[in-house]
């Protein structure tokens, strides 16, 4: 059975996601976006796009391979067209 409260919810928390990111976008200046390729900033990049924004991705490159997240995420900037920034981070 389909579970129409989880359904809603989900309906829900897109469209406030939405709407928080567009307010948080209102600038003069152009804006960026710090991305790790995490769930979280991978959202609010995803939410920026959808409420026609493009903003500029910022991504920190690590020396230890271990806390280094920037190859996923240059690979998701460039699949949804954006050159990132990456920044060396010792």
């Amino acid at each position: 059975p389909i579970d129409y409260a989880e359904a809603d919810s989900a309906g829900t928390f897109e469209s406030l996601l939405h709407r928080a990111t567009e307010l948080r976008l209102r600038s003069d200046v152009p804006v960026g976006l710090f991305l790790s390729s995490g769930l979280d900033s991978s959202a609010v990049l995803a939410a920026s796009i959808a409420v026609g924004a493009r903003p500029t991705p910022f991504i920190a490159r690590f020396e230890e391979p271990g806390f280094d997240e920037s190859a996923a995420a240059v690979d998701l900037c460039r699949r949804i067209g954006l050159e990132p920034v990456v920044c060396d981070v010792t």
